[in-house]
């Protein structure tokens, strides 16, 4: 019972002193096929689109 305990207090500690990571989101306008007739790039609609 003690090793379970040590094991789960050593775990919670380790979590806690992880370091800080920096996540970036990319993301693209491009949606393979034209689906909608609406030009994201340029924020209008096209009527020749989709």
């Amino acid at each position: 019972m003690r090793k379970l305990i040590l094991v789960i207090f050593l775990t919670l500690t380790l979590s806690v002193s992880a370091k800080e990571v920096k996540i970036v989101f990319l993301e693209t306008s491009d949606i393979h096929g034209r689906l909608f007739s609406y030009d994201y790039a340029v924020g209008e609609q096209k009527p020749n689109n989709g």
